[in-house]
């Protein structure tokens, strides 16, 4: 039966049409704010983005945002596009922020975004489609419940590069925890393997950023 209410509530034939499978040990990018741990997720209830927050039945879900790729963990944090399309670098953001690779240690079923009608049009609109999308989420959320959900979490073609095949993955923590992914690795953007990461970045989304010595200072 939820199955079922779920595919007509996406208008979909079945759930297997829009599903994603990534398996065990399958590696993904994140971006984190230095003040909390990693692997973490956000259940501050402060979020501004499209799935974040989310409250159902007076509760906070957590989230947690990872990347297929380390150039779009980058551009969906400290090198985002400003109202006017452009991307500033900021030294202080570059300082507060840390660099993890995780793996997952189950697999996991998330829900494809950009294959479902009428959401990858909403999906390609920025901020503007925040509150719809997050309202989306909820009731997929409630409509998909744990501790037995169908999706574990949701993967789309992120907007910063708005380039197919660039991927963006939320987790929510009513159906994952911190203990489904294993840390490989931390690096400060401002370390000799870190560095190089953001230069990626610079050169793909075409924002200046400072020396490595500028940056220090």
């Amino acid at each position: 039966m939820k199955r079922t209410s779920l595919s007509e509530m996406l208008s979909v034939n079945c759930l297997e049409d829009v599903e994603y499978h990534l398996y065990e040990n399958a590696r993904l990018f994140h971006l984190y704010s230095k003040s909390h741990p990693t692997p973490s997720f956000n259940c501050s209830g402060a979020g501004a983005r499209r799935f974040d927050p989310i409250k159902i039945n007076g509760k906070i879900v957590g989230s947690y945002y990872l990347a297929f790729h380390h150039v779009d963990a980058i551009s969906e944090t400290i090198m985002r596009k400003d109202t006017d399309g452009n991307r500033q670098f900021s030294i202080e953001s570059n300082r507060s922020h840390g660099f993890s690779m995780v793996d997952i240690l189950k697999p996991v079923i998330l829900l494809d975004l950009n294959k479902i009608i009428g959401i990858k049009d909403i999906l390609e609109k920025g901020k503007s489609s925040y509150s719809i999308l997050n309202a989306l989420a909820r009731t997929i959320l409630i409509k998909d419940p744990a501790p037995n959900p169908y999706f574990h979490g949701f993967i789309w073609d992120g907007y910063q590069r708005s380039e197919p095949g660039n991927r963006c993955v939320v987790f929510f923590d009513d159906r994952m925890s911190a203990d489904d992914f294993k840390l490989i690795n931390t690096e400060d953007l401002t370390s000799l393997h870190g560095y190089p990461m953001l230069l990626d970045a610079s050169r793909a989304l075409n924002c200046p950023v400072p020396p490595l010595k500028d940056i220090l200072k």
